[in-house]
């Protein structure tokens, strides 16, 4: 069972909402110290790029085509906003509504966000970025990029 003072105790020390404390604390049987762990690991990637880099990635994942839908979920997997790209215009009309939400997602670092395509398949805007910034990563050290096929279970990068 997961106690307040537990929930205090990891809040206290990560800043994090009492859903996401309640969510590691779960996942680690109330071990704070765990809980701490695993939250700071799942964390050290997140602000691997800037607002700027978040904003134009989404840009460029619409901008490709058969986008349908931006959802953004909480810790917890449930979808807290789902925005409709399906009609192109929509898509102008929201340009300056991504700037907030770009940099909304490096102040709220709790919830993720998905670019939903036509085809069925899921692009997880951070994974995204961070095999973007792998690849030039590597093209930067003369090595030969990993390649553009998508990882499987169905989340695709380009």
């Amino acid at each position: 069972m997961i106690t307040t003072e537990q929930i205090d105790a990891f809040m206290s020390q990560t800043g994090a909402s009492y859903d996401t404390a309640k969510h590691y604390l779960k996942e680690t049987d109330g071990d704070v110290d765990a809980a701490l762990q695993k939250y700071r690991d799942d964390q050290s990637g997140k602000h691997a790029y800037t607002a700027q880099d978040f904003i134009q990635a989404i840009k460029e994942i619409v901008s490709k085509g058969n986008a349908t839908s931006l959802r953004i979920e909480n810790v917890e997997g449930k979808t807290v906003l789902n925005l409709s790209l399906t009609i192109s215009a929509l898509g102008v009309v929201l340009v300056p509504y991504l700037s907030l939400i770009g940099l909304g997602a490096l102040a709220l670092t709790d919830y993720s966000f998905y670019v939903d395509k036509a085809d069925g398949t899921v692009i997880n805007v951070h994974d995204w970025l961070l095999g973007k910034k792998k690849r030039q990563d590597e093209a930067d050290d003369g090595k030969a990029p990993s390649g553009d096929k998508p990882p499987e279970g169905g989340h695709d990068y380009y």
